[in-house]
């Protein structure tokens, strides 16, 4: 995945957030062992209890975005809620505008609002 290529050769990047609907790409996200953590956020309960058990995932549920072009900015969004990230890091941003199970489609490194 390109998120985690860019995670890898940027240093400024804090954190990969994904919006995923099943969890999928989350999952994939760790299994390649990003150095940063990732940050799933999903509308449905079961695929964030899913994540749990998922390594460098810290997934949280949220609502859903009113259609597939907001979903970076609702990720930008929710970061900027998350303690966890400082005010003005660079986070890379993974959400996916296709049919379910045809996998990611945007990436987007932004700054995490203060």
């Amino acid at each position: 995945y390109a998120a985690v290529a860019l995670a890898r050769a940027d240093r400024d990047v804090a954190a990969i957030a994904c919006y995923t609907r099943s969890g999928r790409t989350a999952r994939i996200l760790s299994s390649l062992r990003p150095r940063v953590s990732i940050h799933a956020f999903s509308p449905h309960e079961a695929v964030v209890r899913r994540l749990a058990l998922v390594h460098g995932v810290q997934a949280s549920t949220c609502m859903a975005p009113s259609g597939p072009e907001g979903r970076l900015d609702l990720l930008a969004w929710l970061l900027g809620e998350d303690s966890s990230i400082p005010a003005g890091s660079a986070v890379v941003l993974v959400a996916s505008t296709a049919t379910p199970g045809t996998g990611p489609n945007l990436l987007e490194v932004a700054r995490v609002a203060g």
